[in-house]
């Protein structure tokens, strides 16, 4: 790959994949190591789409993204940097404020946001 993207597609997509890109993550390459088992399209009544995936260790993820005010209220945990690698914090009434002054600065510059989330499906 020339470091250039050439989206084709829904911008949004786009977008997502070209910042997994620039994370360090080869879309090409995930796609190929895990398995789809399905995928559940994006519904303005649910404000969100899903994707559930096997991974190679066996495990089944599904990972969502969507509009923040509805997928929040089904979040137990955040993901951030500390030290170059990532931690999971539980969310608190500070992580929320926080992410709703910002979610209100992007929205009066009329930016979209998505959050993106996963919870692992456990087999018992």
């Amino acid at each position: 790959m020339s470091g250039k993207f050439v989206q084709i597609g829904n911008k949004t997509e786009c977008a997502l994949l070209e910042m997994a890109y620039n994370l360090g993550f080869d879309f090409r390459q995930v796609r190929k190591q895990h398995k789809i088992l399905r995928i559940i399209p994006f519904s303005s009544q649910r404000k969100k789409m899903s994707c559930v995936v096997e991974l190679e260790n066996g495990r089944t993820v599904i990972f969502s993204k969507g509009a923040p005010d509805f997928l929040l209220q089904n979040c137990s945990h955040f993901a951030r940097e500390v030290n170059n690698s990532t931690e999971n914090s539980p969310i608190n009434e500070e992580f929320k404020d926080v992410l709703n002054h910002t979610l209100s600065n992007f929205a009066s510059e009329s930016l979209r946001t998505l959050l993106l989330c996963y919870r692992e499906v456990r087999k018992d």
